[in-house]
């Protein structure tokens, strides 16, 4: 009986010693990194993170976990962030190959409990969250530095047809991407496919390049663009710049937008000169799949 009395209480400390090693087999900070001791995560959403890292097969490293309102304010995160509920995390992928980072998100995805996960390319981190209130899995490359975002976008090639004022049409081919919560770039190549019975315009193609800004709504936006281009007035081609502005709604299909620009050409031509120059109001319409960040 003392044997058993000894024994019994050794096997549960044991039994609590390997499901606490199972269950934090991650490494790092869990607790606000300030020093004020919060440590709110959810324990799903910790069971769901080591099931994670097992898939992946890689250690995670945590650098942030949860975090009270002040140091969250410091670290120039939102009031909405997740890393305030315990549902949120930033890990270390310095030393990982894009094969591995691909491999979480894969995983990640397959999970159906992370909702989103960012991979910050230029200061060696990666953010998961399980937003309850989600139900769609996003993920985005970020680049703190601006000068980085173009090397490797991560956004959604689109396809619209585009009218104006003068009836004629154009087929567009794009790609879109969020810079970050408010801010998108997109790129754009125009081409006509059918002029309208009052227009002098023939074999109009252009390339462009447009920043839009979400407004109140993640759907609705305005933006600047610009093309360049070549066009062909009666037997006289001649090259374009256009600057036009934008307003519209984007989904997650479909972006709906006006544009409102103005044709400047750059030969000297005197036909081209005194007729091509004008605005032009235009209504997109492009169907794609926009992931953009919620």
């Amino acid at each position: 009986m003392a044997c058993a009395r000894i024994v019994r209480p050794l096997l549960q400390l044991l039994l609590a010693t390997l499901l606490v090693s199972t269950l934090f087999s991650y490494s790092g900070q869990l607790s606000c990194k300030c020093g004020c001791g919060k440590n709110n995560m959810s324990q799903r959403f910790l069971d769901e993170l080591e099931d994670l890292e097992s898939a992946v097969n890689i250690e995670f490293q945590i650098n942030s976990g949860s975090r009270c309102s002040s140091y969250n304010r410091q670290n120039g995160g939102s009031s909405s962030s997740l890393h305030l509920q315990g549902l949120s995390v930033d890990i270390s992928d310095l030393g990982w190959t894009d094969r591995q980072r691909k491999k979480l998100i894969k995983r990640a995805r397959r999970s159906r409990y992370f909702t989103k996960v960012l991979t910050y390319h230029d200061s060696n981190h990666i953010h998961i969250e399980a937003n309850p209130y989600s139900g769609d899995f996003v993920h985005h490359k970020i680049y703190k530095d601006s000068s980085n975002r173009y090397a490797a976008l991560d956004g959604n090639y689109y396809l619209g047809m585009i009218q104006n004022l003068q009836q004629n049409q154009s087929v567009r081919l794009g790609y879109f991407d969020s810079i970050n919560e408010r801010n998108n770039i997109t790129f754009f190549f125009d081409k006509l496919i059918r002029k309208g019975d009052d227009s002098d315009i023939y074999n109009h193609m252009s390339l462009g390049i447009g920043w839009s800004r979400n407004i109140q709504s993640r759907h609705d936006h305005y933006g600047l663009n610009i093309s360049m281009g070549i066009g062909e007035y009666g037997s006289t081609y001649y090259l374009y710049y256009e600057p036009a502005i934008s307003i519209g709604s984007i989904f997650k299909y479909m972006d709906l937008w006006l544009n409102i620009g103005y044709i400047l050409p750059v030969n000297s031509t005197t036909n081209v000169h005194s007729y091509v120059p004008g605005p032009t109001i235009t209504l997109n319409a492009n169907i794609g799949y926009f992931n953009l960040i919620k």
